[in-house]
């Protein structure tokens, strides 16, 4: 159902209400205009067509595959782009909780306001777009913890903003290290050469290992080792493996040297770390 053609204050969500969203399809004369914000959070995620938003200096339009981000209290005026003519949006009123709040860092284009743009090449963008009108959905329905199930599905499509966020250090990566990393993470388990991995990204080894040591920090290598003495750490936490099993699933062939890094890494033997 459409929501009025115009809305002068709304009144915002009841406090106990977490999240509250929707799905519009607008015409020319679809405006809102909230002088005092909201109580909560507002995301509006464009699907097609165009919307005018209100900025510091002037107003921006907000095209398809781009989200706009409104503070609590933050002046809210934004209409479909007479240009455009029409206005197709899926948005939501949400209260985030705690661990969500380092994601709604959105680049700011005026106070309160904030904006970002998603690549039609990046291969989330898609399931983000997903996330957020399962979000919708599950807000309509009727299934036990409906609104548990919609902070959820946009927390995941936070998540996956997140990744294309100029000011989270994860969009900043290289493509090809942001690759080689989900590659070697995958992979933990078998016998990689880092000549190997850097062809797979189609760069020479010595130009691979230094813009991976630039960008992260740690040369290839370490952060695999990383990578698979934190999944150790989880399979002797949360399960009864022997040890040598466990160096095996995790990339080594000798238990012996999978023990002596461990205890040089995390500073105690794997049946230490599994009995403290």
């Amino acid at each position: 159902m459409l929501n009025p053609q115009q809305e002068i204050e709304e009144t915002p969500a009841p406090p106990f209400a977490q999240i509250t969203s929707g799905y519009f399809r607008e015409g020319r004369g679809y405006h809102t205009r909230r002088p005092h914000g909201t109580q909560d959070w507002l995301l509006i995620l464009t699907l097609g067509g165009a919307g005018r938003f209100q900025g510091a200096e002037g107003d921006f339009i907000a095209r398809e595959n781009e989200v706009t981000l409104y503070r609590p209290g933050a002046f809210q005026d934004y209409k479909t782009d007479a240009d455009t003519g029409n206005w197709e949006l899926v948005w939501a009123h949400f209260l985030p909780r705690p661990h969500v709040l380092p994601l709604l860092d959105f680049p700011e284009v005026a106070p309160g306001l904030s904006h970002l743009r998603l690549s039609t090449d990046h291969p989330d963008t898609l399931r983000l777009t997903e996330r957020l009108k399962a979000m919708q959905r599950y807000s309509l329905s009727a299934v036990a913890r409906r609104e548990e199930f919609a902070l959820n599905a946009l927390e995941e499509a936070l998540l996956l903003c997140d990744l294309q966020n100029p000011n989270a250090l994860q969009s900043r990566l290289d493509p090809r290290i942001r690759q080689a990393m989900e590659f070697l993470s995958v992979h933990l388990h078998e016998t990689l050469t880092m000549q190997s991995v850097a062809e797979g990204c189609a760069m020479s080894l010595s130009r691979f290992g230094h813009l991976f040591r630039e960008q992260t920090g740690e040369t290839p290598g370490q952060f695999l080792e990383r990578q698979r003495m934190e999944r150790a750490r989880q399979l002797l936490r949360f399960t009864s493996r022997t040890v040598t099993a466990i160096a095996e699933e995790v990339g080594y062939e000798s238990a012996f040297y999978f023990t002596n890094r461990f205890r040089k890494l995390v500073g105690m033997s794997p049946r230490d770390y599994r009995a403290q």
